[in-house]
């Protein structure tokens, strides 16, 4: 799907008049004349033109290559729209407005006003990216984007993988076997589109811890597939993100093969029992597979302190 669907989207439901864009600026919406900034970072030349090429017919690619004036229809799920691409004062800007070409025949590329300056303390993106965002409350909301990460997500399960890597400029790459793989066939990610599709599953308080601090701990389930412990962060590259698999089904001692000595483990009534290990060594399957022995065996009221959240276990005996 286009980056530029999403913005139609918005453009539509708000009622604004064009989407505005120009390099070097933030890109806007024009409502009868007051323009109001729709990202956080200002978008390049080369960023405005691949958003152009990615709606335009391939007829028109050479001139927006070439940074030569040129008008298009493009049709969207919201609807036909008009499209103006071209140079003024120096800077490649555009403009996208409802309609088609013959009822926007009198419509220029308007010049967006300069962008918000953002308030001190906001999270940095890393040069050369661009964020872009329509508004905090669509994010969570757009199942496009959602459904292309539940995707990789599911085709990490499917292959059996433990882990997923998602980083600004590789395509996704698994970790089968404790070797990575990267999957050629898929595109290689951007920022943007990595930034928006980690918001989708983010929760508000996660969201808020990353824009503040760059990294956030959360988990997310596919129901019928698995849950997955996330690790969100930004570096010098832009986005980044961790999946690591924790299977759907709960584990239990038999399925692990753990031995009658450790499974003892489960009838201790005080004490302090460290199970530990090198990352992706099992511990937490482990202390999956013994609470649920516990759960199965105990009448008692067991607490876990975790974060993010990991196995689901449901009542048995215990609570």
């Amino acid at each position: 799907m286009p980056h530029l669907d999403r913005f139609l989207s918005a453009l539509a439901a708000q009622g604004a008049t064009a989407l505005l864009l120009q390099a070097d600026d933030c890109a806007q919406f024009d409502f009868g004349g007051v323009p109001r900034p729709v990202t956080k970072q200002p978008i390049t030349s080369g960023q405005l033109a691949a958003l152009m090429k990615e709606i335009a017919p391939e007829s028109e690619h050479a001139r927006i290559d070439a940074g030569s004036d040129c008008s298009f229809e493009y049709q969207s799920a919201d609807g036909v729209f008009t499209a103006r691409y071209g140079m003024a004062a120096g800077r490649v800007q555009a403009s996208v407005h409802p309609g088609s070409l013959k009822t926007n025949t009198h419509v220029s590329v308007p010049v967006p006003a300069p962008p918000v300056v953002e308030q001190a303390g906001a999270a940095a993106v890393a040069p050369g990216s661009v964020e872009i965002r329509v508004n905090a409350d669509s994010e969570p909301g757009d199942s496009t984007f959602k459904a292309e990460l539940e995707t990789l997500l599911r085709r990490l399960v499917q292959q059996g993988g433990s882990d997923l890597h998602l980083r600004v400029g590789e395509p996704p790459i698994l970790r089968k076997d404790g070797e990575m793989h990267r999957l050629t066939d898929e595109p290689v990610m951007e920022n943007h589109r990595l930034e928006i599709m980690l918001r989708t599953i983010m929760s508000e308080r996660n969201r808020n811890e990353y824009e503040q601090l760059n990294d956030t701990d959360f988990a997310h389930e596919i129901e019928g597939v698995a849950r997955y412990r996330c690790n969100a962060l930004r570096d010098h590259h832009g986005a980044g993100a961790v999946f690591r698999v924790i299977p759907a089904k709960v584990v239990t001692v038999e399925a692990l093969g753990l031995s009658e000595e450790v499974q003892q483990l489960c009838n201790l009534t005080r004490g302090l029992v460290l199970v530990t290990g090198p990352t992706g060594s099992g511990k937490s399957t482990t202390l999956c597979a013994l609470v649920d022995r516990c759960n199965a065996t105990r009448n008692d009221h067991v607490i876990t302190i975790e974060d993010p959240i990991e196995f689901v276990h449901a009542n048995k005996k215990c609570v």
